[in-house]
Parts: structure tokens; sequence; C-alpha cells
């Protein structure tokens, strides 16, 4: 389903971003007797909000052109 809406918002011209982290390890946690906040690993939340945070300012400083 995600792709067949991500492809028609492309024909619309409407711009999709997101962040994909590392699936390495991503189900060794997943909805897991482990899957809690505290056993995130807090570097690795730290780049993805970094690497958002970076997005969101650049979308903002300089738009998005067709």
């Amino acid at each position: 389903m995600e792709t067949i809406l991500s492809i028609d918002l492309f024909w619309k011209n409407i711009v999709l971003v997101g962040l994909r982290p590392d699936l390495q390890r991503y189900f060794e946690y997943h909805h897991s007797a482990i899957d809690r906040f505290d056993a995130i690993n807090k570097r690795e939340l730290e780049l993805g909000a970094a690497a958002m945070t970076s997005l969101v300012y650049l979308v903002d400083q300089f738009g998005i052109e067709d």
C-alpha cells in the first residue's frame, strides 16, 4: 500500500521525505519484549534527529524546486 500511495503522490508533484533507519538491528527490538524506549541506542537516535532537523532546515532555507 505504501508504494502505491507513494507513486500516486509522486505523480501529483508532492515531495516525499523520510528517514529509513538501518534495518540490520531493527528487528532485534521491534515488537519484542525488549522494545522499550530505554533500549534505544542514544547515538543512533541523536543522528536520526540531526538528519531530520537538517532536512527541515534546508527545505526551509532553500525550498524545493520542480
